[in-house]
């Protein structure tokens, strides 16, 4: 195939109601949208559940922190490593 089979081809001639088609079937589609309210009540409850995740992982670092402390004084490993 090379440029000049492009001048080979026709134009086609287009139904005046094409358009007004298109334009009808975009409505139609627009309106099986998620409800708004539905959004953003799945937003705040994933955020929510991020809140308290991160929330957790703080709890659980500051507790593993004073652990460790008391591991440490008392001459223990604080740890499963055999080789140091």
């Amino acid at each position: 195939m090379n440029i000049d089979d492009l001048h080979k081809i026709k134009t086609v001639d287009v139904s005046p109601f094409l358009y007004t088609r298109i334009q009808q079937r975009i409505k139609e589609n627009a309106k099986d949208l998620v409800p708004k309210r539905l959004v953003w009540a799945v937003s705040l409850s994933m955020l929510t559940i991020l809140f308290v995740n991160a929330g957790a992982i703080v709890w659980v670092a500051k507790k593993s922190q004073k652990t460790n402390t008391v591991v440490e004084s008392m001459g223990l490993m604080p740890d499963n490593e055999l080789y140091k």
